[in-house]
């Protein structure tokens, strides 16, 4: 079967026999060929009698084929069950209809993150519970208990936050009466990276202004220094620096315009699908004079003199298309190492999308206002980057900076004045 290349991508359902299907999951192969008979590890699901005469209703079964035959032949013989042999529900059952309910709602990255979510963390150590019992002390547990494994916060947030979409989806649905993920934060909890020390978000490794410099100089390679220092000091996102084509880059007025992003799925060979910007509004992004000229020397290289194509992607892949999902990080990784910018273990001191948080703390310490690096970086609201970079400030530097701002309001003499005025003054000011 063939599908347009843009089209979302969603998960199969194969018919295997009249009444047995196999629900393949997003990022099953199948999903994507729709080869009947292929082996995986996707569950079954069955039509049987229902309770209510005249109906039926769908079970899961994790399979093999011949048990999830055998199981449907037994409820096939069993017939119409009372309402009261009904059995609730389990995470698992619930999160299968929720997702295929939300094929043409979500966007593709996000199903195949809920997919990966579910599939790794969440139906593990949750799946067979029935949904009353998965209360909030169960969700806090679980909330710790990954936390003592996952390898950043980050991970903790993206599954909590699809547990609590799918326990939403519930209780809209009318499954259970509260979502036991309210008032569940990820950034309360603290991840234990290398075994033996917690690092927080408010950790992360960012690099002064001096290291960026020396990774500029170590890395003169035009394609590679170009993307460094658009992703260094325009901020953008992965995707959004995959996504970037010569159209969006005002080289007239030193502006970056920033209208897509490309995400590709995670799997060999995985498709790669232009969508909207996180928050869904592009964003335009000025830019220093010495970056327009870099940008300005690569478009002479890579179209003029190499023929690219003067609409297309700014760091081509090799077919001249969007480059890899993992291109631009395995490229920051070789210039970090090249740079000499390593750990005592020959690790890089940080990661790409650390180069988007170091500009964050650059301008906020040197006073640029909170409001004015939000939209610089596209955050959907200003309490978001009050959380995830005003902590790179130090304490001392920001208390400073607001006593040097209210001394520059007004004198100590000037409040002692405002202290001593009286009633009768306030209410007669021009006396």
């Amino acid at each position: 079967m063939h599908t347009h290349d843009n089209a979302p991508r969603r998960g199969w359902r194969e018919t295997v026999e009249p009444g047995l299907y196999r629900n393949h999951r997003v990022s099953c192969p199948r999903s994507a060929d729709h080869r009947p008979g292929g082996r995986c590890a996707c569950p079954f699901t069955m039509k049987v009698p229902d309770s209510r005469p005249g109906r039926t209703r769908m079970v899961s079964h994790p399979g093999p084929i011949a048990d999830a035959r055998a199981e449907r032949r037994r409820l096939m013989a069993q017939g119409r069950p009372d309402v009261a042999e009904v059995a609730p529900e389990t995470l698992t059952e619930f999160f299968g209809q929720w997702m295929r309910a939300s094929q043409r709602t979500l966007a593709p990255s996000t199903l195949y993150t809920y997919d990966e979510a579910f599939r790794l963390r969440i139906g593990p150590a949750l799946g067979q519970m029935y949904l009353p019992e998965l209360t909030h002390e169960r969700v806090v547990g679980f909330v710790n208990e990954l936390a003592a494994t996952a390898s950043s916060t980050r991970i903790v947030a993206k599954t909590l936050t699809c547990l609590s979409s799918c326990m939403s989806a519930a209780v809209a649905w009318g499954r259970i009466p509260i979502n036991p993920c309210s008032h569940v934060r990820a950034d309360r909890v603290r991840v234990d990276a290398d075994g033996d020390h917690f690092a927080g978000e408010h950790e992360r490794r960012v690099l002064s202004a001096a290291e960026l410099q020396r990774l500029y100089d170590a890395n003169p390679n035009p394609r590679v220094s170009s993307m460094l220092r658009t992703a260094a000091e325009a901020a953008l996102r992965r995707g959004e620096l995959i996504g970037l084509k010569w159209p969006d880059i005002d080289f007239e007025r030193n502006r970056i315009h920033v209208r897509r992003s490309v995400w590709q799925e995670r799997m060999k060979g995985g498709r790669k699908i232009e969508k909207a910007c996180k928050g869904r509004e592009a964003r335009t992004v000025p830019i220093g004079e010495p970056l327009t000229r870099l940008l300005g020397d690569w478009y002479a290289i890579s179209v003029v003199e190499g023929g690219a194509s003067a609409s297309g992607y700014v760091w081509p892949g090799k077919d001249l298309g969007a480059m890899g999902a993992d291109t631009p990080s395995q490229a920051t990784e070789r210039a970090l190492i090249r740079a000499g910018l390593t750990n005592e273990l020959g690790k890089p001191l940080v990661t790409l999308h650390s180069l988007r948080h170091g500009c964050g703390s650059l301008m906020l310490m040197a006073g640029t206002p909170l409001i004015a690096v939000s939209r610089f970086l596209g955050h959907a609201n200003v309490q978001i980057t009050a959380e995830r970079y005003s902590h790179l400030v130090s304490s001392e530097e920001q208390l400073r900076g607001a006593s040097d701002a209210l001394n520059a309001l007004m004198t100590t003499d000037t409040v002692r004045e405002t202290v001593r005025e009286t009633p009768m003054d306030r209410e007669n000011p021009f006396v």
